[in-house]
């Protein structure tokens, strides 16, 4: 219960309280929480206190409010930051998570014009193109298109593209410096809808992104294509000191 001789705010403790039940599976992804009188008469607090506690939990994405039907809790969104180089595996492991990725198509191709502009090849180069479903905890996020050069990666396999790409990179020798990074929303395709489990009009969000080696090369290009009911990106901006 909420304590109201506490110096904290009254809706900072419902909101601690319901994030609280949240997290520890009082309440699942889906679930729809009780009604404002239930709550208010729970917490013995006003209406205007509770909406306050509500929003603040809408804003962080915790809840979903739908017109109709309530407030429900929202799917849990992976939260990748565009300050950091990090890989998919290693972003979804620190977060507790267990990844996996399903290969689709893993081959040897000759070089064409966009890999001559992304990735500084010529047309006689070869390259490796893998697309691939990438999940969290066994639920998919994202479907990732690779495209590497055969002759910096000639060792790379569709077991390597099974788990970490950047892992073997690393094991090559290389060290990736910065990247480029792009996005946009889209309009998922039937075929995407089907392989990323969208059942509703959700747009995507598709990344693109040249990773670069510490001496100005590109290792890796890739165009990833994300569900944005469980993706977030942020980024921090600083201004002149």
């Amino acid at each position: 219960m909420v304590n109201k001789s506490s110096s904290i705010p009254l809706y900072v403790q419902v909101k601690s309280i319901l994030k609280d039940e949240i997290s520890h599976g009082h309440y699942h992804p889906g679930d729809k929480l009780p009604t404002e009188k239930e709550l208010t008469s729970r917490f013995d607090i006003s209406r205007m206190t509770l909406r306050q506690a509500m929003n603040a939990l809408v804003e962080e994405g915790l809840l979903l409010r739908l017109k109709g039907i309530g407030t429900i809790v929202q799917e849990r969104k992976l939260e990748q930051t565009l300050t950091t180089l990090k890989s998919f595996t290693e972003d979804i492991i620190e977060r507790g998570m267990t990844p996996s990725t399903k290969v689709i198509s893993f081959q040897r191709e000759k070089g064409n014009l966009a890999a001559v502009e992304k990735l500084g090849l010529t047309l006689t180069d070869e390259l490796w193109v893998t697309k691939r479903i990438r999940y969290a905890d066994k639920e998919p996020f994202s479907i990732e298109k690779n495209i590497v050069s055969a002759q910096k990666l000639p060792n790379l396999t569709k077991e390597i593209m099974n788990h970490s790409l950047h892992n073997h990179i690393k094991e090559e020798g290389y060290k990736m410096a910065r990247a480029k990074t792009t996005i946009e929303a889209a309009i998922p395709s039937e075929k995407e809808k089907e392989l990323l489990h969208i059942k509703d009009n959700s747009p995507i969000l598709i990344v693109e992104r040249i990773t670069y080696l510490s001496n100005g090369e590109v290792i890796e290009w890739s165009v990833s294509k994300n569900r944005s009911d469980r993706y977030k990106f942020t980024a921090e901006l600083r201004g002149e000191v």
